[in-house]
């Protein structure tokens, strides 16, 4: 398992896991390139140490880690896109009187375009990155979720249902979680795209 962070050949971590589904062990080889996730990985792997026998939970935990940053970049993108907007005064231009209108017009008319312009297509460019990569996520999450109900089969012990339940809704929450992610993402680049053709147009 592989997961990218700027393209294929620089990656976050990548997981080589080896099962052996008669006994239920794993063997892995974990190669991480950032020591604070490394660190972070140790401490998901010790909060869930009674099911960390499972190799899907640690496929798991490496796309978890991922997710987890979402909320701020989300955030971050929002705000860049709202203060660019606040600059231009364009943000609900149209609820406002005729005379803030025409002050804010103003305002418009003296905005550096050509810095506008390049921020717009840096925030733009960073949404449409974080689409596809949300996107990558949700089919990794589903190949997972696929591989998990294969391996549940193999095992009907009563922790071995609980360990397959626990998984099985966990998946379900990060797919729901990167969907929306992906949504929101689509949504500030498509205000972004909005801006910069306004933008290209004055």
């Amino acid at each position: 398992m592989k997961s990218a962070k700027w393209d294929d050949d620089i990656t976050d971590f990548s997981l080589s896991c080896v099962t052996e589904t008669s006994t239920m062990q794993s063997s892995c080889i974990l190669r991480i390139l950032i020591k604070k996730d490394l660190e972070l990985f140790k401490k998901r792997l010790k909060a869930i140490e009674t099911v960390a026998w499972y190799p899907c939970f640690i496929s798991a935990i490496l796309i978890e880690m991922w997710l987890h940053g979402l909320p701020d970049i989300t955030s971050e993108l929002r705000n860049k896109v709202y203060k660019t907007e606040k600059r231009s005064g364009t943000h609900k231009m149209h609820w406002v009187s005729e005379w803030k209108s025409k002050e804010m017009w103003e305002k418009w008319k003296k905005i550096d375009l050509g810095r506008a312009a390049t921020q717009l297509t840096s925030i733009a460019s960073d949404c449409v990155y974080f689409v596809s990569a949300c996107s990558t996520r949700r089919r990794l999450i589903q190949w997972l979720d696929e591989y998990h109900q294969t391996l549940s089969t193999a095992q009907n012990s009563q922790s071995g249902h609980l360990t397959y339940e626990i998984l099985k809704q966990k998946l379900k929450f990060m797919e729901m979680w990167a969907h929306k992610s992906e949504n929101r993402m689509s949504y500030f680049g498509k205000r972004a795209a909005v801006q910069l053709q306004m933008v290209r147009f004055r």
